[in-house]
C-alpha cells in the first residue's frame, strides 16, 4: 500500500495541531488553577473613641483582625491595607501591623505579609487617627493593596462596638 507523501505530512499536520490545542487548553486550565486567589475575613477587634484627659490628646482608633487565605498556588504579598469611611476626619488612613519604640515616640509602619499559595494567616491591624466627635458609628471597607488587585472588604462599627472613655 502506497500512502502519497503529501497525504503523510497533512496527517502528521492534523496532529500535530490536535496536540498544540491539547497543550494549550492544558496551559490555560494551568494559568487558572495556579492563580492567586485570596479570601479576606475581616472582624472588629476593637474601636477606641478616646476623649484625652489632661495631658492626653484625644484620638481614636480602630483595630482588625483579618483572617486571610490563598487559595491559589501562587505566593502574593500584602503591601499595604488602607481604610476609607465616609467621616472626613477617618478616611484615607493607612492600617499598621508593626509598632516598634524608638524612645520618644511609637513608630508605626506596615510589614509587608508573604502569603504562600494554599496558606492561612491571620494578622492584627490598626491604626490611631483623630478623635471623632459625637460619634455614632461608623462604616467603611479595607483596601488590602497587592500587586495583583487590590481587594475591598465592608466594615461596620456601631456605637455599642465603640470602647469609648
Amino acid at each position: 500500500m502506497d500512502i502519497p507523501p503529501e497525504t503523510l505530512a497533512g496527517w502528521f499536520e492534523f496532529i500535530g495541531a490536535i496536540v498544540a490545542f491539547v497543550l494549550g487548553g492544558l496551559k490555560l486550565y494551568e494559568f487558572w488553577r495556579d492563580r492567586v486567589r485570596l479570601s479576606i475575613d475581616v472582624e472588629l477587634d476593637e474601636f477606641e473613641n478616646y476623649q484625652g484627659t489632661g495631658m492626653d490628646e484625644p484620638y481614636s482608633r480602630l483595630s482588625v483582625i483579618a483572617d486571610i487565605t490563598n487559595k491559589g498556588r501562587v505566593a502574593t504579598t500584602i503591601s499595604k491595607v488602607l481604610f476609607q469611611s465616609e467621616n472626613t476626619k477617618f478616611t484615607d488612613i493607612e492600617l499598621y501591623n508593626r509598632f516598634h519604640n524608638t524612645g520618644a515616640f511609637i513608630a508605626r509602619s506596615f510589614e509587608p505579609t508573604r502569603i504562600e499559595g494554599n496558606d492561612r494567616i491571620e494578622i492584627k491591624i490598626s491604626t490611631i487617627s483623630d478623635y471623632l466627635e459625637n460619634f455614632e458609628g461608623l462604616s467603611g471597607k479595607l483596601i488590602f493593596k497587592t500587586p495583583h488587585k487590590d481587594i475591598i472588604r465592608e466594615i461596620e462599627i456601631a456605637k455599642k462596638e465603640a470602647n469609648a472613655n
